[in-house]
């Protein structure tokens, strides 16, 4: 079954759990932008528990805008502040080393819209993670996609509760661990420095039945 999903920034667990689980993957390109998404936010863990990362967007409305023409804002310069939240999360994770330069790449690449950031983000993930599947776009907004697995609209920061059939929760060691209780489902990011060339192990973990 192929997986229709939208394009998220630094995707939550679960997103990687269902992208594993598909040969191919269509990214839903022809959507409009939702407030209170995972699009232009995401949330790591840090001392503190979780912290939410935003993406600052251009202002204007953005509601029904096609999420191709959705800009992003440099009025500020987040994307070296993001990194130092990001560096003080993780510095002391196992694998910061390993990894740190190639999401340091990512994370402050150059773009004018929210889309262009996103998808070069997904792939440089993909291609750390080794993952093989097929990514492609949608041509047209389809209201109902029979026959495949349809994620869009339904992984939100607001979401309590795993969306994914049959996925389970398995625990890893988190930065943190010693003063406060595990913290699920937060950007990929925080089991890719916990865990390194098991992470793949550990999302395929999840998965079992």
């Amino acid at each position: 079954m192929e997986l229709v999903i939208d394009l998220h920034f630094l995707p939550c667990i679960e997103y990687f759990c269902a992208l594993i689980s598909h040969d191919k993957v269509l990214l839903e390109s022809d959507e409009s932008y939702v407030k209170g998404s995972y699009r232009n936010k995401s949330f790591i863990v840090t001392s503190n528990g979780k912290q939410r990362l935003s993406i600052p967007l251009k202002r204007g409305k953005h509601q029904q805008k096609n999420i191709q023409a959705v800009e992003i804002s440099d009025s500020e310069d987040w994307r070296r502040q993001q990194w130092k939240s990001i560096k003080t999360a993780y510095e002391n994770a196992p694998y910061w080393e390993d990894y740190s330069d190639e999401l340091y790449a990512l994370l402050t690449y150059s773009s004018a819209t929210l889309w262009e950031y996103n998808l070069n983000l997904l792939k440089g993930l993909i291609d750390i993670l080794q993952i093989d599947c097929e990514i492609v776009f949608t041509k047209e907004y389809v209201k109902e996609h029979m026959g495949r697995l349809d994620l869009r609209q339904s992984l939100l920061p607001k979401n309590e509760t795993w969306i994914l059939p049959d996925i389970r929760l398995v625990k890893y060691g988190q930065v943190f661990e010693d003063r406060q209780d595990f913290i699920p489902n937060a950007s990929i990011i925080d089991l890719l420095f916990c865990k390194g060339p098991e992470t793949i192990l550990v999302l395929e973990r999840m998965m079992e039945s």
